[in-house]
């Protein structure tokens, strides 16, 4: 074993003993690419960042992961950011399993993921404000094309008709609730005057 190697080794090992925040995600399974895609963005337009993937933070144990398969999701989730060259993707062997180790640098431009223009904060991905947008924009609209302002503003697009889609159905259920308890109420009411009624006929007809 080289000193370079041992060396990794060692970053491989403090890595995985701290708690995921603003600059590391340690992710036990492997995610889908637009997922991943969305942690390498979210990074990207933040601080820049490392995901390490085949780690149970909460058990503190190495589950490891497949090689081939972190690879085809790796290129599947930067295909989907227009960036081949992002983040890059290294694999290290503890205890006998591997590790994917994901380094992600800053990025003073846009990338555009599938849930919209996202943020790392803390160890939450959160929405770009709109005066972060606009500055990044105004920083970068000379590495901007107008395909990737037409991709923005595609997913962008496609996000709030996706919310409108979730608001209908979210009324949809309202109405629905509403109009069974108000079945229910009329059946309840009816049922009780039917209780009623029959009282007042079996107290007739007992007279």
């Amino acid at each position: 074993m080289s000193v370079q190697q041992a060396t990794v080794l060692v970053d491989v090992h403090v890595l995985i003993r701290q708690k995921p925040g603003q600059q590391l995600e340690l992710c036990k399974r492997l995610w889908s690419p637009d997922v991943l895609a969305n942690h390498i963005a979210a990074f990207a337009h933040a601080e820049g960042g490392t995901i390490v993937i085949g780690y149970d933070a909460r058990r503190r144990r190495v589950c490891g992961c497949r090689r081939h398969r972190v690879e085809s999701v790796m290129r599947q989730a930067l295909e989907r950011l227009g960036h081949t060259d992002l983040a890059k993707l290294e694999f290290h062997e503890v205890n006998g399993k591997h590790l994917a180790v994901i380094h992600v640098p800053r990025l003073d431009t846009l990338v555009c993921a599938p849930r919209g223009l996202i943020v790392r904060d803390g160890v939450a991905v959160k929405a770009m404000r709109t005066s972060v947008i606009e500055e990044r924009i105004r920083k970068s609209k000379d590495r901007l094309s107008l395909s990737d302002y037409a991709t923005i503003i595609s997913v962008l697009n496609a996000k709030v008709e996706e919310q409108a889609r979730e608001a209908e159905k979210e009324r949809t259920i309202v109405a629905q609730v509403r109009s069974h308890l108000f079945g229910w109420a009329v059946c309840a009411g009816a049922g009780s005057l039917f209780t009623l009624l029959l009282q007042y006929v079996a107290s007739f007809s007992g007279r």
